[in-house]
């Protein structure tokens, strides 16, 4: 994250102004940060549902077999 947040300061114009003020950047920093998460507990969910599956796939439970159409 600071890497990213020294990269966002680092932004400026060919005459040397800064192109993001600190809102902007603080901004960006935050929207970074929702977006690990998001992805973080995406990937855990997936990962969770997929040791689900080799333990109903290991006992011989049929997960399809209580569905109703």
């Amino acid at each position: 994250m600071i890497d990213y947040r020294d990269l966002l300061k680092a932004n400026v114009s060919q005459q040397g102004e800064k192109l993001l003020g600190g809102k902007h950047i603080q901004g960006k920093l935050m929207s970074k940060v929702v977006n690990l998460l998001f992805t973080e507990t995406h990937n855990s969910a997936l990962r969770t549902d997929a040791e689900q599956a080799r333990k109903n796939f290991a006992s011989g439970s049929d997960c399809w077999a209580d569905a109703r159409y």
